[in-house]
């Protein structure tokens, strides 16, 4: 039970890592792509 528990959060910490990661991903993206047009 114990190791269920520990994996549980481990999965839910890189979840929250992956998450974090794609958020930023995605508003950078989004930044660049509006610069591009502010620019163009």
């Amino acid at each position: 039970m114990i190791l269920l528990e520990n994996s549980i959060s481990f999965l839910y910490i890189i979840y929250l890592f992956f998450s974090s990661v794609l958020s930023d991903f995605y508003r950078l993206s989004i930044f660049s792509h509006f610069t591009y047009l502010h620019y163009l």
